[in-house]
């Protein structure tokens, strides 16, 4: 709801409701979805539509060998942990009696979840549950997509850890094999189409490419670590899913709720509202009277008109670079805030941090694959390069770009090594001046920046 954020800094009636695992195939909502005979039934307050059906229909890519059944067998071994991470994820290991008996204990688990992440296919069954008679509150998008995603970040995070623990041990494998098992899992876990598994993704992959550019920064022999980094990528890090996936399902669960919400008078006409749904909205936004009075009302035709409008206007957001999309991010955050119906205020809070948090997980994809084509480069010449132009790689086209300047991320020799940075949220060269949270001046690449303070574990 409009009055809560999530860790992300996201506020949003999803928030509070949308915490489940719901990966599909990549392609399955995004253009595919508006053919004539995949596009969404419009929402029916005479009859409300069956969305979980319609996206369970939609989403089965009938698989064989499915992902999901696994990491569901692996999340049933794993404990929870007792403590906290302290920071067993910035490297090198430091010694953490909680974290290391919560490896012990759940080993069973995290080999079930390597075996899951090597899968090809993943689709997480929406399960709707037994109709309870309230033709209103059965089949209801929001109720069934509840399930924590505590499992999954702990086992990635677990999978990191172990690898500094292993590290510190002497064994310099473990950690980029299980930054690339987090990078896999997490890829499973994007396509769900949701924004709550976007964000999770998201927050797995900054994980596991900060990992990455750990290990190259740690290793004795760079160069031959950069080579195995890049020939497993490119099968375990496909491009992500458009943006535009996630948004679609926040269009659909407010269909959903809006057709649910609104009961017709019939023949008396005008529109009263469900009390159990209301309940499930007023309980986290406190509507006053006056309010739920207006909203009745009005009825749904403006908040879904407002809906498809926002939405819309978010989609041609999306599709534009970030450079030039930046300028309309604040009037595209006022919209709902603004608008006069206070149940658009309820159902649509800001949902534009998932745009910049996905593209800084481009610029860290990109950036890795950077900073291995220079680490190889430098082992076949014992030199670095002069500019990005002399990576002869096919794919040099794509990852040299910034996606928040548009333009080349910056690279140069520096020393005995070099720099390689994004200008980052403010869209200008601030020099190399590293800012963590991307938002006041370039987020630096290589050399890394906060993690390794501390010197390599004793060889």
């Amino acid at each position: 709801m409009s009055s809560h954020s999530d860790e992300h800094g996201r506020t949003g009636y999803t928030t509070m409701i949308i915490l489940g695992i719901l990966p599909v195939t990549i392609a399955a909502l995004t253009a595919d979805v508006l053919a004539a005979d995949l596009k969404p039934p419009p929402p029916d307050p005479a009859k409300p539509v069956n969305y979980i059906e319609w996206l369970n229909k939609i989403l089965d890519a009938n698989v064989k060998e499915n992902a999901a059944d696994v990491y569901g067998q692996a999340f049933a071994k794993m404990k929870p942990l007792e403590g906290d991470w302290g920071d067993t994820l910035d490297g090198p290991w430091s010694d953490n009696k909680s974290v290391s008996g919560w490896l012990a204990a759940n080993r069973e688990g995290l080999a079930l979840y390597r075996k899951a992440s090597a899968m090809h296919e993943c689709f997480f069954q929406i399960d709707d549950p037994t109709p309870q008679g309230d033709v209103r509150m059965d089949h209801l998008l929001v109720e069934v997509l509840l399930p924590s995603l505590q499992s999954h970040r702990d086992a990635t995070k677990g999978l990191i850890a172990e690898g500094y623990q292993a590290w510190a041990r002497g064994d310099f494998k473990t950690l980029p094999t299980n930054a690339i098992v987090v990078l896999r899992a997490a890829h499973h876990l994007d396509t769900g189409p949701s924004l709550m598994h976007r964000l999770a993704a998201t927050a797995s992959y900054a994980l596991a490419y900060g990992t990455l550019r750990d290990s190259l920064a740690l290793a004795d022999d760079p160069s031959t670590l950069a080579a195995r980094i890049l020939a497993e990528l490119k099968t375990a890090d496909p491009p992500r899913s458009p943006t535009n996936q996630a948004y679609f399902m926040e269009r659909i669960i407010v269909w959903d709720l809006c057709q649910r919400l609104f009961v017709p008078r019939g023949l008396l006409g005008g529109w009263t509202l469900h009390k159990p749904i209301l309940n499930l909205i007023a309980s986290l936004d406190n509507l006053t009277p006056a309010q739920l009075q207006t909203v009745a009302q009005a009825g749904p035709g403006p908040v879904l008109d407002f809906t498809n409008l926002y939405f819309d206007a978010i989609d041609e957001w999306v599709a534009k670079p970030y450079h030039l999309a930046a300028a309309e991010t604040d009037h595209l955050d006022r919209m709902p805030k603004t608008n006069p119906n206070p149940l658009v205020q309820v159902l649509i809070g800001s949902l534009l941090r998932s745009r910049t948090l996905d593209e800084r997980a481009t610029a860290s994809r990109r950036a890795t694959r950077l900073v291995a084509h220079i680490l190889v480069y430098h082992g076949r010449t014992s030199t670095y390069p002069t500019s990005l132009d002399d990576l002869k790689t096919a794919e040099l086209k794509e990852i040299r770009a910034d996606p928040f300047s548009g333009r080349d991320f910056v690279y140069r020799k520096q020393g005995t090594s070099f720099v390689l940075y994004s200008a980052a949220e403010n869209l200008k060269d601030d020099t190399g001046h590293h800012d963590e949270s991307w938002k006041d001046g370039d987020f630096v690449f290589w050399p890394v920046q906060s993690k390794l303070s501390r010197p390599p574990p004793t060889r």
